[in-house]
């Protein structure tokens, strides 16, 4: 499932690719992702509207209607936004396309079909139904602190919790870890104050870098975890063997020289 950094660098080529382009028609091929919408609602929705602005809170990203309320696009794990030719075959998967006044038009391609693409009338409300905490590049050292000093239990279930921290999943949690030295099945309310600033820390540095990369985990650091998901594999710098084990309920990979706490 796509975390922060996959949600925001597809925000930003939303951004480049679509803001402020007139909708002249929408064409809904598989309305499994709308959730119940109806399809001809959205084409009343879209057609002769642009997007003016975009958002996003965590792994929830939300494009602003030119004339009011907004469209929620989750990706769910194989979902894009695929910019095309109308003229040629449309992208693989496809399963809604904007055709825009200028004469190209966008895919929305899914392949397991697990996205969401559908109209929100009320942000704020949105926001509430779903529970989701600070945003994960925008809380502080402070609000973080106070929001893991709340909890208690496993370090990895609770930074999984969207309440706590908008963003965060199974992939860069382990990564936070490794990069911290801390063993994600830690109780987190035994972890030193010191220890979670440096969490912090990580944790934005982290995100900054991803987004830098445009999410792209093949041109990720060789030090990472991201080449080396699989037991028994040693980092080129000798590190090693990678470990896994399930953590509320997610596979989690960890090294042997990580602290539990």
């Amino acid at each position: 499932m796509p975390e922060l950094p996959e949600v925001e660098s597809f925000r930003l080529r939303f951004d480049r690719q679509i803001l402020n382009r007139k909708i002249s028609d929408v064409k809904v091929l598989d309305d499994k992702v709308l959730r119940g919408y109806p399809a001809a609602a959205l084409h009343s929705f879209l057609t002769g509207a642009s997007f003016s602005s975009t958002t996003r809170r965590g792994k929830y990203f939300l494009a602003h209607r030119s004339t009011g309320k907004w469209l929620h696009i989750h990706l769910g794990m194989t979902g894009d936004m695929i910019l095309f030719d109308p003229s040629d075959e449309c992208p693989r998967f496809t399963r809604i396309i904007l055709h825009f006044e200028t004469g190209n038009a966008m895919a929305y391609a899914d392949m397991r079909k697990f996205g969401r693409f559908y109209p929100v009338a009320d942000l704020e409300r949105f926001l509430r139904e779903h529970r989701l905490g600070p945003d994960g590049l925008a809380i502080t050292q402070q609000q973080w602190l106070e929001a893991l000093h709340q909890r208690k239990g496993i370090l990895k279930a609770v930074l999984l919790d969207q309440s706590v921290v908008a963003g965060l999943g199974n992939l860069y949690i382990d990564e936070i870890c490794l990069q911290t030295g801390i063993h994600p099945g830690s109780r987190v309310e035994y972890i030193p104050e010191q220890q979670l600033i440096q969490m912090h820390q990580v944790m934005v540095k982290l995100f900054h870098d991803a987004i830098d990369r445009q999410a792209d985990t093949a041109t990720y650091p060789t030090k990472s975890l991201w080449a080396w998901r699989e037991a028994g594999y040693h980092f080129p710098d000798g590190r090693g063997p990678v470990e896994t084990m399930t953590l509320a309920g997610r596979t989690t990979c960890v090294l042997p020289d990580q602290i539990r706490y």
